[in-house]
């Protein structure tokens, strides 16, 4: 103990780092939406917004065909909400909708999502290679195929694996 007014220096010292997990929403659903008003309800959910575009014989455009992750998920408050946009299609409707990003999505989101886009769902319970990411992981897709950002004809398949 310091008894002259010098500070005692043999009591160790300890750091302790506490770690917050980020807060968690809700994703809203926002597919069919004109693009302003799903902008705005992702914002007001404390989502970011950012957009991509798909060329649609079957949706206006302006109108959200598409979102990543899927009405319904939960992420972390602040974090980026992608809205797949509507553009005039072709025409000839050869063109097929755009695949979305479900990688990482709950099964039921990521279901939902590709509905929504068009597709039928075919699921595949696999675990990861990395026993850890399966655990972390668990009820996600990790996989998919035909891969994000590739256009199907309204109606194929879209298969996703999940880990059990």
């Amino acid at each position: 103990m310091a008894t002259s007014g010098r500070p005692c220096t043999d009591v160790p010292i300890r750091t302790v780092l506490v770690a917050v997990a980020p807060t968690r929403h809700k994703v809203p659903d926002v597919v069919g939406f004109p693009i302003d008003e799903a902008a705005g309800i992702v914002q007001r959910a404390g989502f970011d917004v950012s957009q991509s575009e798909a060329p649609s014989d079957s949706y206006p455009p302006g109108t959200v065909i598409g979102q990543s992750p899927g009405g319904g998920a939960r992420a972390a408050e602040g974090s980026t909400v992608t809205l797949t946009v509507a553009t005039a299609g072709d025409g000839g409707g050869d063109t097929g909708p755009t695949v979305p990003d479900v990688l990482g999505q709950p099964e039921g989101s990521a279901e939902a999502e590709l509905h929504g886009a068009g597709f039928d769902v075919r699921l595949v319970y696999q675990r990861e290679s990395d026993k850890d990411s399966a655990k972390r992981n668990k009820g996600r897709v990790w996989k998919q195929s035909p891969s994000s950002g590739s256009t199907a004809q309204r109606g194929s398949i879209v298969t996703i694996w999940v880990n059990p």
